[in-house]
């Protein structure tokens, strides 16, 4: 037998410094810090891509409509970004948001990139290089309608959950922001 499992273990009560409040933030602007970027994880399905012209512009048909492609099976990756707030009223709550490969989406990982005042990178090279970096973040919070069931009594109830979403990063304010701060 293991000698750890012989070890005597003493009970002590769990305690917990101040309560974590999961309540969403106020909508408005943030200035934050690069907690955590999590690994690539590829994701693999149809997907319904925006056509671009040879500048990487969006197509438009004669209605004003986006046109698209079907892509089957097309891979694409998402990593997961934990951002900590930075002084003021919510000073170490955390925001959760991800960034993408997925073609319809790469703004997103561009503004991040923008907002970090990184240049040029590969998707790779992100989670190493971005942990610890200081931007603003715009957010809003998204209310999200879930069904639950429960289980002794077979009710089905709808609930209502609010979330905190980043709709835009920006470049802190210490620095020159300017009008090219992507959307998200």
């Amino acid at each position: 037998m293991i000698d750890v499992l012989n070890k005597v273990v003493e009970s002590r009560q769990q305690t917990v410094e101040g309560e974590r409040d999961f309540e969403p933030i106020p909508e408005g602007n943030y200035s934050v810090k690069v907690l955590e970027i999590g690994e690539w994880k590829p994701l693999t399905k149809d997907v319904w891509v925006n056509k671009r012209d040879g500048n990487g512009r969006v197509l438009k048909d004669a209605k004003g409509k986006i046109e698209k492609e079907l892509h089957k099976n097309l891979t694409f990756y998402n990593c997961d970004v934990v951002l900590e707030i930075q002084g003021g009223d919510y000073d170490g709550r955390r925001i959760w948001t991800s960034l993408t490969t997925h073609p319809n989406a790469e703004f997103i990982t561009q503004g991040f990139l923008y907002a970090v005042r990184e240049h040029k990178m590969t998707y790779g090279e992100i989670p190493a290089n971005c942990v610890d970096k200081l931007l603003e973040v715009e957010v809003f919070v998204e209310d999200v309608e879930k069904e639950i069931t429960d289980a002794d009594t077979g009710l089905t109830e709808t609930v209502t959950k609010s979330y905190t979403r980043v709709k835009r990063f920006i470049r802190p304010s210490l620095f020159t922001s300017t009008s090219e701060d992507f959307e998200v």
